[in-house]
């Protein structure tokens, strides 16, 4: 951690091993984004000003960026998320992927679900759809899933009465994927039933 914050500043020395690791710093390097400054002397690394970014959050992209690694609490994951996206850092985006994973409940569930479909994290969207299916009836009493439903739907292109709505497809996937005893069928039915009741009462019954 001091090694961290005492890079942690107005400005950072980039190498080659922040360079190797973050498309965004090798583009600093070679100038591409004109944000680097003249070293102040031959042979020096260069100087780079980054902004709107806390000391606390850098400190875990730097962990990341020099030892592959950091150690994340969930309650940090959603800002380490949105720098690492910004920086290019697809692998300390699967991380904070994992560590929103352990966020997942009946009420943080679709705002999570939102956090990984805007960045793109597929294997979070899969968790948050399959923890959905475990607690579809009560999700169709939230107006926060009923809006998420809704704008799936909308973001059908050219949608027709026949068309499925993704989020709900992903849904009907685990919960059927569940069924392994008789008694699994009546839950899944149940399950099942209680989405569809909510599809046809927000007039999308697909």
């Amino acid at each position: 951690m001091a090694l961290a914050a005492a890079l942690i500043s107005a400005s950072v020395w980039l190498t080659p091993a922040s360079s190797a690791t973050s498309d965004y710093f090798r583009a600093l390097l070679d100038d591409h984004f004109r944000e680097s400054e003249e070293p102040v002397a031959s042979g020096d690394p260069p100087v780079v000003t980054l902004h709107d970014i806390s000391p606390d959050i850098f400190t875990h992209v730097l962990y990341y960026v020099y030892s592959d690694h950091t150690e994340l609490p969930p309650e940090l994951a959603y800002d380490v998320l949105s720098v690492a996206d910004m920086y290019l850092l697809p692998g300390l985006k699967r991380l904070c992927g994992r560590s929103l994973a352990q966020l997942l409940e009946e009420d943080s569930v679709v705002g999570v679900w939102r956090i990984a479909k805007l960045f793109r994290l597929a294997r979070l969207e899969d968790q948050c759809t399959e923890y959905m299916a475990k607690v579809i009836e009560k999700l169709v009493e939230r107006e926060d899933f009923v809006e998420a439903v809704r704008e799936e739907a909308a973001a059908v292109a050219a949608r027709q009465e026949t068309d499925s709505i993704p989020l709900v497809d992903d849904i009907r996937f685990h919960v059927a994927s569940t069924v392994q005893t008789y008694s699994a069928i009546e839950e899944a039915q149940q399950q099942l039933r209680a989405l569809e009741n909510l599809l046809v009462s927000i007039g999308l019954d697909c």
